[in-house]
């Protein structure tokens, strides 16, 4: 059907019933009629009872719930019924003026209706929830229960009716627009003039190949602007955008990748309005709790609309957008914690976990005794679960870095910072092997080499992605869909180049330090709050921080390396604000703890930190340059070097370029005598 004004066919078209019913208006204009039927027959057939020789609603008693549920059930069919004959005339309306009216009475009906229907679902339910425990409710309890459900599905029914009238209303204006702006200038409806190639002329000077923005770029033609979403760049663009927005270049399913922010809005306001009508809040503490996942919840589907993906795409944007939002709850949540005095914290982990009410911190037990007593056996029995999470921690890690120099001056450091704070952290005294063997060498060295052995296999991967569309079988689709969690690509990273220049170096010395603050904060916050090392409040934090740092690292990295990224990423940017927030926290509220600081101690440490880190690094410097010269001279073909000498009239040939050049003075002496 050639298409006419607002989406329908040109006036005079042949009816096609079968197209006619297959319409989604169509569809719900049906589903409205029956819905009303169901809604009004069942409030009229057993809505209502006789009470003391008077006719009572069953919905509490309360006469205009059922007038009400009765009433917008009839004039929604009624309305429904003519808005169905409506779509039937309506490609036969030759006049656009009058379609226009149609539609907007459509669009302008629909929603309304479908906000009353809300408000009589609201309002039978609630009256409904009051009025079980009479005997005639419950006799008649299926037919209300479904006058409610069906009013709820209305309400969706009426909202789609909505719109698909507010799609035509568009359709009917953008015709309008290009009839009257675009005839005789070549644009879509519009007839072209002669020599007119369509469009808008560019701007002078614009529209050449020395114009970088309006140029031609990969065969598109000059004008004022490129394709929508092109991925050519400016040459000064600055790549804060390819971290902080990264776009996504290998779309296997269109679907999971299209806007469908309407349809997010119907789901979310429907599970809200379920959920509020139906559920039992008697309870205070469940009323809390509830409020509390619903803003979550809420928040992260803002994130998903809202946020910038990052620098990743695996295994979909929408999942590091929920990562960006959750690092901002988190922040908000620290930002209200840092105005609460330490009673009104404890009172809200405590309300939290009940069983947090007695527990405290034993400051007598004794950590790192009898050092001298080493034995294989006792080495054995300090290879815990946390000796586990020590070995894969560092395997993230690893994976993270990718660098063997900065991964082993954060585990060295770390022994030193357990060392510094030892005083203030009972549980950070251990035994020299305990340190040395177990930590350093065994549970870090370890996980280092694991983690970077996985990033070489990843970097020598070749990714080359199959749309899941393109593959023939159901096992080879499954095999694609579980790879989709896997990195799209693996990038080599180099944070110390050769030739760095000091602000990048003092840049990698400065995320050694604040790797260290990281670290301390998850173990003063544990130690000033008294929560147990297993707590779930721990296990989370440590997710959350998890999940945070990655796509951190990676902006970091890019701003610290890449000369044309003129800022750092937001997820870098929240991190550093929740990294300075807990160490406020941890100061204001550990004031006990702190006042037994050895100022002296800490004062080393923290030279000892910035001096051994710059060493390391520096070390690490010297290496790349040692290999960069080496890998140099083993480009250079090597030749056997010769010379030539004259010494007194002998000559002694050590190479062939030298030899050319003697032998003139060979001749010239030997001339010289003959005269």
């Amino acid at each position: 059907m050639e298409a006419g004004a607002f989406g329908a066919g040109k006036a005079g078209t042949d009816f096609n019933p079968i197209e006619f019913v297959q319409r989604p208006q169509v569809i719900l204009r049906l589903l409205n009629i029956l819905f009303s039927i169901i809604v009004f027959g069942s409030i009229s057939s057993k809505g209502w009872t006789f009470e003391n020789q008077k006719e009572v609603c069953l919905y509490y008693s309360d006469a205009n719930a059922c007038n009400y549920g009765v009433g917008i059930g009839v004039i929604a069919f009624l309305a429904a019924a003519v808005l169905l004959a409506g779509e039937y005339f309506f490609p036969q309306m030759s006049s656009v003026k009058t379609r226009r009216h149609f539609v907007l009475a459509d669009l302008a009906f629909s929603g309304f209706w479908s906000f009353l229907y809300a408000v009589g679902f609201i309002y039978l339910a609630s009256q409904w929830t009051k009025s079980e425990s009479k005997t005639a409710a419950l006799a008649a309890g299926n037919n209300l229960r479904a006058a409610i459900a069906f009013s709820f599905f209305s309400i969706f029914t009426w909202a789609g009716s909505s719109f698909f009238a507010y799609q035509r209303y568009r359709q009917g204006a953008e015709s309008a627009f290009a009839t009257a702006y675009e005839t005789g200038m070549g644009g879509p409806g519009g007839a072209t003039t002669p020599g007119s190639t369509g469009g808008y002329t560019s701007f002078p000077g614009m529209g050449t190949t020395a114009d970088p923005v309006g140029g031609s770029l990969a065969g598109v033609g000059g004008g004022y602007q490129g394709p929508p979403f092109s991925s050519a760049a400016r040459p000064d663009e600055d790549h804060f955008y390819v971290i902080n927005e990264r776009p996504v270049d290998d779309i296997s399913l269109d679907f999971f990748y299209k806007p469908h922010t309407i349809t997010l809005l119907t789901t979310v306001s429907s599970l809200l309005l379920y959920s509020a009508f139906t559920r039992n809040d008697d309870d205070f503490r469940e009323n809390v709790w509830a409020g509390v996942r619903c803003v979550i919840f809420i928040f992260l589907v803002i994130s998903v609309l809202a946020f910038p993906n990052g620098p990743f795409t695996r295994p979909h944007p929408a999942v590091w957008r929920m990562v960006f939002g959750l690092s901002v709850l988190y922040l908000i949540a620290l930002q209200f914690f840092l105005f609460q005095n330490y009673q009104t914290v404890r009172s809200i982990l405590v309300w939290t976990d009940p069983s947090l009410e007695n527990f405290h911190i034993d400051m007598d037990k004794e950590y790192g005794v009898n050092c001298s007593d080493v034995s294989l056996e006792r080495i054995w029995s300090h290879v815990d679960v946390f000796a586990a999470s020590h070995f894969f921690g560092w395997i993230m890690k690893a994976l993270l870095v990718r660098h063997y120099g900065i991964l082993w001056t954060i585990s060295v450091m770390w022994e030193i910072t357990e060392i510094a704070f030892a005083h203030l952290l009972p549980n950070f005294v251990e035994c020299w092997w305990d340190a040395i063997i177990l930590d350093i060498l065994l549970c870090n060295g370890l996980g280092i080499w694991v983690g970077m052995k996985l990033c070489h296999y990843l970097e020598m991967r070749e990714y080359k992605w199959e749309s899941i569309k393109d593959i023939p079988t159901t096992s080879d689709k499954i095999k694609r869909a579980v790879l989709q969690f896997t990195p799209e690509s693996w990038t080599h990273v180099r944070w110390l180049d050769p030739h760095s220049s000091y602000m990048r170096f003092l840049a990698v010395c400065q995320l050694v330090l604040f790797w260290q603050i990281t670290e301390l904060n998850t173990f003063f916050l544990k130690h000033i709050f008294e929560l147990p090392p297993n707590h779930m409040l721990n296990l989370w934090r440590l997710v959350v921080i998890g999940l945070i740092v990655a796509p951190s690292v990676r902006q970091y990295y890019t701003y610290v390396t890449d000369p044309r990224c003129t800022r750092v990423g937001t997820q870098c940017w929240v991190f550093g604000a929740i990294l300075f927030t807990e160490l406020i926290i941890c100061i204001k509220f550990g004031k006990e703890i702190f006042e037994h600081t050895q100022i002296l101690t800490i004062a080393l440490w923290l030279g000892i930190q910035s001096i051994l880190s710059m060493i390391c690094l520096y070390g690490c410097v010297l290496y790349h340059r040692h290999e960069e010269k080496k890998a140099k001279e083993e480009k250079v073909p090597k030749h056997k070097s010769r010379t030539v000498m004259i010494n007194n009239g002998a000559i002694k040939k050590n190479g062939a370029n030298q030899q050319q050049l003697s032998s003139p003075v060979k001749r010239k002496t030997k001339a010289s005598k003959a005269d």
